[in-house]
């Protein structure tokens, strides 16, 4: 049974490395220019203009990376919210979501709607308008 597995394996691995075959869809996004919150160009530090600064979570280093649409950024923190920030004031919208354990992936916004997973093992669909929660799986 054990020379079993391992020749399974080996042979998955040879098909893997001969073929070419891609494990990870998401791989193929990274780096598209189509992709909101991704610049091609090359950006100077001392060109860098700090708008504002928000404190939006206790204490520590927060995991999570927001994503934006162009007029707001979305991202999860520590304690377990999801929260919607104004790029143009800084200001964080009193509406959000709150889920059972903290936000450490990056959520995906596309037409119009924000999925982003919990540490409480649940995916949680947003509408990123209203940020009202329309299913959790």
């Amino acid at each position: 049974m054990k020379n079993k597995k391992l020749f399974l394996y080996l042979l998955i691995t040879i098909v893997i490395f001969i073929f070419q075959i891609k494990l990870f869809a998401f791989t193929e996004n990274r780096g598209a220019s189509s992709r909101k919150g991704y610049a091609d160009i090359q950006i100077k530090p001392d060109e860098i203009v700090n708008i504002f600064d928000l404190n939006i979570s206790e204490p520590g280093i927060n995991k999570s990376q927001p994503v934006t649409d162009g007029v707001f950024a979305y991202v999860g923190i520590n304690e377990g919210r999801v929260i919607k920030i104004n790029l143009k004031t800084g200001v964080v919208c009193p509406d959000f979501v709150q889920t059972q354990g903290p936000i450490i992936s990056t959520g995906l916004l596309k037409e119009g709607i924000l999925y982003i997973g919990s540490t409480d093992g649940n995916m949680y669909v947003i509408d990123a308008n209203t940020m009202a929660v329309v299913n959790i799986f």
